[in-house]
């Protein structure tokens, strides 16, 4: 099973405004990841959310496309402003995506 497990460096933030968005997203999430493209797009929470996938850029680099309802775009945005290091994962064969932080400590709190 081929899988990407990556360190995010930076992010950006698109919010889009007009009716339908960008792709009918109201947001993207775009994710400083080394040798790739990795997309987090916010769709409606009224529609169903497309699959996530997996592309080539015409560079040859891969291009991850990953569908989260809008209503999850301001804890995203919140895990990575707050929180290091976060890494990327997507599943090739399932397309299964998450972003996580490493382990910390029970009751570090932040400084």
């Amino acid at each position: 099973m081929a899988m990407t497990f990556v360190d995010v460096s930076t992010y950006l933030v698109f919010a889009y405004g007009g009716p339908g968005g960008n792709a009918g997203a109201e947001a993207t999430v775009s994710l400083g990841i080394p040798d790739a493209f990795a997309f987090l797009r916010f769709f409606p929470d009224s529609i169903p959310l497309p699959a996530n996938s997996k592309t080539t850029h015409v560079s040859g680099k891969p291009m991850f496309y990953v569908s989260y309802k809008y209503a999850q775009l301001a804890n995203v945005i919140d895990l990575l402003r707050n929180e290091k290091p976060i890494r990327f994962f997507f599943a090739d064969d399932t397309k299964a995506s998450y972003l996580t932080t490493s382990d910390e400590p029970v009751g570090e709190g932040e400084n």
